[in-house]
């Protein structure tokens, strides 16, 4: 029954991490970095028009909500407007990103201690019924120690799945933010060329 109980809560926990991750890679509806490389290639002249075509893309896109704020605020407005409208839809995106970073960590400590605590408790079962009186060899497979092996293990693989999905949230945070921090730098040149053409 131990064993179960702290499969049972491992398997959640490593669920509920796996959606916190899923989460974060799709905060946008694509990857910012994949945006600014787009409208790295070619001259500036290219780059208005990419520009463009990118902006009428997120417009008819209704998943794009993030990209088309971003785009809108940068192509489409002058000055302090411009600034604080781009900053607004970083923050956004910051806080998707960062919004359930804790998550898998949280998990990987409720995985390993319930597996702990259910290991514990499969040996404190064996003591109150006499269990531990049988040979060695039996209480190691079949017996209440078997049972509080079976436990931490179970929490110990909860943790350690749910830790290598808190290492892969946070890469996947630094990708999409460093993303971000790329795309705003290409769509500044962008407004900067649109006020080059019109001075």
């Amino acid at each position: 029954m131990s064993i179960l109980f702290a499969a049972l809560v491992s398997t959640i926990c490593v669920l509920a991490s796996l959606r916190a991750l899923r989460s974060t890679l799709f905060a946008t509806s694509i990857n910012p970095a994949r945006i600014a490389q787009s409208l790295r290639v070619g001259d500036d002249s290219h780059l208005a028009t990419k520009a463009s075509r990118l902006l009428a893309w997120a417009q008819r896109t209704p998943a794009a909500e993030m990209e088309r704020d971003l785009l809108e605020s940068a192509l489409t407005h002058r000055g302090q407007g411009r600034i604080a409208l781009i900053n607004a839809v970083l923050s956004e995106v910051d806080f998707r990103v960062a919004s359930q970073a804790r998550i898998p960590r949280v998990c990987a400590r409720v995985s390993s201690t319930v597996g702990l605590l259910s290991g514990a408790n499969a040996l404190r079962r064996g003591l109150v019924l006499g269990s531990l009186d049988l040979p060695p060899v039996d209480l190691i497979m079949h017996g209440p120690i078997a049972d509080m092996l079976g436990a931490v293990l179970m929490g110990i693989a909860g943790a350690t799945w749910c830790a290598s999905i808190a290492k892969a949230m946070k890469k996947a945070s630094t990708d999409t933010l460093a993303g971000e921090d790329a795309l705003v730098d290409k769509l500044e040149r962008v407004a900067e060329l649109h006020v080059e053409e019109k001075a």
